[in-house]
């Protein structure tokens, strides 16, 4: 889960990719993938994340980045 716009720009960080390769590999405009960088909390509401932050969740999953949020949000490598 994605909840904090810093998880996004940290996982980009770690897989060397810009806001331009994390919208395509997520199907999403750059400026999706900024916007939602710039959220110090990103709520999930009441049963799911929003539809941009769940297509970038997965497509970080899929280049081996794993989100999470517990004891803080953050991110990590995987293996495959």
């Amino acid at each position: 889960m994605i909840a904090a716009g810093a998880q996004i720009s940290a996982a980009r960080a770690l897989l060397g990719w810009t806001r331009s390769d994390l919208a395509k590999a997520a199907g999403l405009h750059k400026n999706s993938v900024a916007y939602w960088e710039k959220h110090d909390a990103i709520s999930t509401g009441r049963y799911r994340a929003p539809i941009a932050c769940r297509r970038m969740m997965e497509a970080l999953n899929r280049a081996g980045v794993e989100t999470f949020v517990d004891p803080s949000p953050g991110v990590r490598f995987v293996s495959k």
